[in-house]
């Protein structure tokens, strides 16, 4: 999964925005339990990382080092491009919150 995605402006992120399905259409897109809410599965969360308009741009795979980067401001106070704990926690507490 060696995928190289552009870097995009704000102005270009907010026309791709327009293009990208809602929060809510995504969320019924999702592999959902019988009581329509999203299965807490891998799939899930690659699908929302992908996406999910808040997260289009942000998070890549750096190949020099082999990490994996927040190449944009994601609404946290953030050192480092590197992924951490930190940004994990705020990840899932994004999806918790706008996915259940």
């Amino acid at each position: 999964m060696n995928e190289k995605l552009p870097m995009l402006s704000k102005e270009q992120l907010n026309e791709v925005g327009k293009e990208l399905l809602p929060t809510e259409v995504l969320r019924e897109s999702l592999d959902l339990t019988e009581r329509g809410n999203p299965k807490p599965t891998i799939s899930n969360v690659v699908r929302i990382l992908k996406e999910d308009p808040y997260f289009i741009g942000a998070i890549r795979i750096n190949e020099l080092t082999e990490r994996i980067d927040i190449v944009r401001d994601l609404g946290w106070k953030r050192e480092g491009d590197i992924l951490n704990d930190t940004d994990m926690a705020y990840i899932t507490l994004y999806i918790e919150e706008n996915y259940g």
